[in-house]
């Protein structure tokens, strides 16, 4: 459904490459292997390699997105929009009806310990040193999460390693709030 960027890549484990047809290598412009290893093999919850996301691209500009989401029209014209930055974290979610989310119930960490308010599950980043930094940081978070945790979040600590929490934490610890999300920058278009 889009006009001007419309290439499309994944990143799999090696179990899941063990199933690629050629109708997925028609579908997808690369196929990546996760890099190093698979940190989510052990895990219910697969975010374990979202920090790997920064090197495995092989793009100059990303978006990430979870597996579950579909675009039904065309959003080229966001890209302009999100070149105006250097690393966008979704905030201001809406449901598919269009609604936002004020529901903070699954979002606790982030009120009580004034996180960003973040969803990695749409997320744009350039090749740039700031975003080397975050991706640098948030590796480190992801292999000392409870240590983490422990020390920056006072209360509501998730009980599970949280790529929203990790990414929003190396955020607030780098202090680049005002430079990753959509306060510093035009308004996107509805």
């Amino acid at each position: 459904t889009q006009s001007d960027v419309n290439n499309m890549s994944i990143m799999i484990d090696a179990e899941t490459k063990k199933q690629i047809t050629n109708k997925h290598k028609r579908v997808f412009d690369h196929i990546i292997d996760i890099p190093w290893q698979d940190e989510s093999s052990e895990s219910e919850w697969k975010i374990n390699n979202k920090w790997k996301v920064y090197w495995a691209t092989p793009y100059d500009e990303t978006v990430l997105l979870d597996t579950d989401m579909v675009f039904p029209t065309d959003v080229s014209h966001w890209w302009p929009i999100m070149a105006q930055q250097d690393f966008w974290a979704t905030t201001n979610t809406k449901t598919f009806r269009g609604e936002t989310i004020t529901s903070n119930y699954y979002r606790k960490a982030f009120v009580s310990n004034e996180l960003p308010n973040i969803y990695t599950a749409f997320m744009y980043f350039k090749k740039s040193d700031i975003v080397t930094e975050i991706f640098e940081l948030t590796k480190y978070i992801f292999h000392n999460w409870q240590r983490f945790y422990h020390l920056f979040l006072k209360s509501d600590r998730p009980n599970h390693i949280s790529g929203d929490v990790a990414i929003a934490l190396a955020i607030n610890i780098l202090g680049y709030e005002h430079l990753t999300t959509r306060n510093n920058c035009t308004e996107f278009p509805t």
